[in-house]
């Protein structure tokens, strides 16, 4: 007697191994679009902490509001319509001060929920 095609079992077998390989390729899969992601949000939030750092060193009416108040109270947000207020939260922090200068901290966050939250902290020295 000549077999001419596949048993029932082993397309069942077959199947069955094709499945299990293939969760583990989403999974790993899912894990390193999750990864790039992140790195693209990081970025994102480098390029905005050094726009904000250099508009800081501007002579800008409202920066010079937003440095009196960092300057008072210690720290202030910092909302600009050249990136996503509602995507990234941009806080200015005090380090330390003499009379003519003032070190500032500026920190980015991503404003999602996760596990681990994604910000991006840059020091400066700011002239008053």
């Amino acid at each position: 007697m000549t077999n001419k095609g596949f048993a029932l079992i082993e397309i069942i077998v077959g199947m069955f191994l094709l499945g299990i390989i293939s969760s583990f390729t989403f999974a790993t899969l899912s894990m390193s679009t999750r990864g790039f992601n992140k790195i693209g949000h990081r970025n994102e939030m480098n390029y905005i902490g050094e726009m904000v750092i250099e508009k800081l060193k501007t002579e800008d009416p409202y920066i010079k509001e937003v440095l009196e108040k960092v300057d008072t109270i210690g720290q202030s947000n910092y909302e600009d319509e050249s990136f996503d207020n509602d995507k990234y939260t941009v806080t200015i922090f005090k380090d330390s001060g003499s009379e003519y200068l003032i070190e500032i901290s500026v920190e980015i966050f991503h404003n999602y929920q996760e596990k681990e939250p994604i910000y991006v902290d840059f020091k400066a020295t700011i002239p008053k």
